[in-house]
């Protein structure tokens, strides 16, 4: 199917999509922040979306477009070449970006943009447990409570699945 509006208009509709402070981190960044995360922070190696470098783990909000996700990417008809290369060339940085943190001792978590829409009211739950065992650092040992586990609530870790 052609596009729908002509080149010139493609190319300002296009060049105006933000690339960072997008709706989707914006959405969890009070969340994350009071957790220690800083959003978009500098000298943080493939430049996450949120990163807390006390404990050394990185966030990244992958959009399903932009990073091809397996169960939503529709790879648009016109100038269908120049947007494989491309999101390929993103999913290539993404594992690249990935393994290198690892190996340098840091925590990656990726999430895909479906995810995050799907599970705001489990990142909310999750991120209030967070705080509340942080909160709870000062108590005795016994009335502490345990850190959430992250992947019950549906964050995964990036284990080579792309």
């Amino acid at each position: 199917m052609a596009d729908k509006v002509d080149e010139q208009t493609r190319s300002r509709i296009m060049s105006s999509i933000k690339g960072s402070s997008t709706k989707m981190e914006l959405a969890v960044k009070p969340v994350l922040e009071a957790l220690g995360f800083e959003h978009q922070p500098k000298g943080v190696f493939g430049r996450p979306d949120f990163a807390n470098a006390e404990q050394m783990v990185a966030v990244f909000l992958d959009g399903c477009f932009w990073h091809g996700c397996p169960e939503h990417y529709k790879a648009p008809e016109d100038n269908a070449s120049f947007w494989a290369q491309k999101v390929e060339r993103n999913r290539t940085r993404d594992r690249a970006v990935t393994k290198l943190l690892e190996d340098s001792g840091w925590r990656v978590i990726r999430v895909w943009e479906h995810d995050l829409k799907r599970l705001t009211i489990d990142f909310s739950k999750a991120a209030k447990e967070q705080v509340d065992a942080v909160a709870d650092a000062g108590k005795p040992k016994e009335r502490r409570r345990k850190p959430p586990d992250w992947k019950a609530h549906g964050f995964i870790e990036f284990e080579g699945q792309r």
